[in-house]
């Protein structure tokens, strides 16, 4: 995907559903004495014992973990073509102005510069962590897919809907997604769609957001590879 301005650069939904089932069994009844029992001394109470507290699970094998704006996720290694930008380095769209509509700082790129004989910028796909917004989860995603779909979109496509799913993230907290795919304008290394994931948590400064965008088609990542990006997310 070619990129305009610096090095940078969506509505069908993915869903993800969590289901749990607890099957209580009753324990085994004790045949009646054929002689009560005296009553017995009543025992002194328990202590409650601790729930073992949660383990966060770490990344895959490999992956390497961004932390950036009090979160972190995980993207595929270095041997994948991933490369992890230092936190001065700032990728974004501009608008007609020629200024930064949408961006991020520091952010995971995969194949960087993979357009040989491009004059600009290239990669197939990127992820970043934006800074802490106020409101809801469910406000702050809303609103930034509708800035970022339509800033990746081509510039005469329909602005796209937004439809806000429940996710649980990989260390087991919950979260909000949206999944958006868009048209782009033709070029060089531009693939027909791109898309456009973008998944929300409550944290401790404000709402923590993940944003990746991709190529879609010959070449892209799977959609295996991208659920875990989004997932991987933490506060």
């Amino acid at each position: 995907m070619e990129r305009v301005a610096l090095l940078l650069g969506a509505c069908a939904t993915l869903t993800t559903l969590v289901a749990w089932a607890v099957t209580l069994a009753p324990g085994p009844t004790a045949p009646p004495a054929a002689t009560p029992a005296p009553p017995a001394a009543t025992p002194a109470p328990r202590a409650a014992t601790p729930a073992p507290p949660a383990v966060t699970p770490a990344p895959p094998a490999g992956w390497q973990v961004v932390e950036r704006h009090g979160g972190r996720f995980a993207v595929p290694p270095v041997r994948a073509g991933w490369r992890v930008g230092r936190p001065g380095e700032e990728l974004y769209y501009a608008d007609r102005r020629g200024e930064p509509a949408v961006g991020v700082a520091g952010p995971a790129v995969l194949d960087e510069g993979y357009c040989v004989g491009h004059g600009g910028p290239s990669n197939r796909a990127f992820a970043g962590l934006l800074p802490p917004a106020p409101g809801t989860a469910r406000e702050v995603v809303a609103r930034l897919t509708r800035a970022w779909a339509a800033a990746v979109a081509a510039p005469d496509a329909e602005p796209a809907g937004v439809r806000v799913v429940g996710v649980r993230l990989a260390d087991g907290s919950s979260a909000v997604q949206t999944h958006t795919v868009v048209p782009v304008a033709p070029g060089p290394c531009r693939p027909a769609r791109a898309g456009v994931d973008l998944v929300s948590t409550q944290g401790a400064s404000g709402v923590v957001t993940l944003v990746l965008v991709r190529d879609l088609g010959r070449g892209s990542m799977s959609q295996a590879v991208a659920r875990r990006i989004v997932t991987s997310l933490r506060r």
